[in-house]
């Protein structure tokens, strides 16, 4: 009952705040402040009736007001210093539709979301804008690029974004400023444009940015992470010879010892945290798949040795940690096993 009630209210023909907004209300051009809290209310209302029954006519209603809002800044109705916490709360409502929505909805929504980008990309002046919008957009393109259907439609956000990521770290990189806040803030500049280039298979561009990040701190073991996976993809698109850096290390002209660490030396400093089990058993899997696929490109004794090795990884895992016996590892860590036995079976 109160639901139904709500519906009424906020989709009053006249009054309601969804026909405020679309009318552009003389109201709000008197109290701008207005139009965060009602475009956040009317966008939550819409996410929230979307979860509850996934139709495409909710989703289309959705993405409506995501399109609403937006056309709403362009024209210069809402303030400045509340865009960013609008612009989150866009983001979540386009995520959740493009994550599940059908064809139909989600080919549309994509034009309509690089109109967000768009009206985000505005304020380049403004660096707390520019995180907001990267970061955003990495996560819509990431959650879209782990599927096949989606890996197109990622690669446009990637492209999209390439632009903002690239001039906010050049700016880093000309300011001369070593404090501890500014040099946090270059690397996390610096984190999202590798994964733009990774995202645009520009693997060359995302190590080179990830070297130079990582020769001056080398134990930020998200950077760490992020160079193992570049490399082992960037070894999956072909480029074979790159397997055994993910594995050991990529070490730079001119250096001792490797800078990018890689999978072994990854795993050996998470094994030292107890915080860090999630992605423990992330990177302990990658290094069996990586020795897994590196295998597939060898012969004879050496094929054998990585394959071995990769069971050993697995089953070491599971013995230590016990939350590998667990969904979802679980079912990782046994296919990966499967296949590395059907491998050395045929020996």
């Amino acid at each position: 009952v109160f639901s139904s009630r709500a519906d009424a209210i906020l989709e009053h023909p006249t009054h309601g705040p969804i026909a405020i907004l679309k009318e552009r209300h003389p109201m709000l051009r008197r109290h701008p402040e207005l139009v965060i809290p009602i475009g956040r209310a009317v966008l939550r209302h819409a996410v929230d009736r979307f979860r509850a029954d996934r139709t495409d006519a909710n989703a289309r209603a959705c993405m409506d007001l995501v399109e609403l809002v937006t056309n709403l800044n362009r024209e210069g109705l809402i303030q400045s210093d509340g865009q960013i916490a609008l612009y989150a709360e866009l983001a979540q409502a386009a995520g959740e539709l493009l994550s599940v929505a059908g064809d139909s909805v989600r080919v549309p929504l994509m034009a309509t979301f690089a109109n967000v980008v768009d009206g985000l990309a505005q304020n380049a002046d403004d660096p707390q804008m520019q995180a907001w919008t990267s970061s955003l957009v990495h996560q819509l393109a990431d959650s879209l690029g782990r599927s096949d259907d989606g890996l197109a439609l990622g690669k446009q956000y990637y492209e999209m974004i390439l632009p903002i990521d690239e001039a906010v770290y050049k700016q880093f990189e000309a300011e001369e400023s070593t404090g501890e806040d500014q040099t946090l803030r270059r690397l996390q500049a610096g984190r999202r444009l590798a994964l733009t280039y990774r995202g645009l298979d520009r693997y060359q561009d995302a190590v080179t940015i990830l070297t130079d990040l990582l020769t001056q701190a080398p134990q930020y073991i998200v950077l760490q992470v992020l160079a193992a996976e570049t490399l082992q993809d960037w070894a999956n698109s072909g480029a074979t010879e790159k397997f055994q850096h993910a594995i050991s290390g990529s070490v730079p002209s001119g250096n001792a010892t490797p800078v990018i660490w890689g999978w072994t030396r990854v795993c050996n400093a998470l094994a030292r945290s107890q915080s860090h089990v999630e992605m423990l058993l992330d990177a302990r899997h990658r290094l069996a798949a990586c020795r897994f696929a590196w295998s597939s490109t060898l012969s004879g004794e050496a094929r054998l040795r990585q394959l071995r090795a990769a069971r050993r990884d697995l089953r070491l895992t599971t013995r230590i940690i016990p939350k590998a016996s667990e969904p979802p590892w679980s079912e990782k860590y046994a296919q990966l096993l499967q296949d590395i036995e059907v491998e050395l079976g045929k020996e």
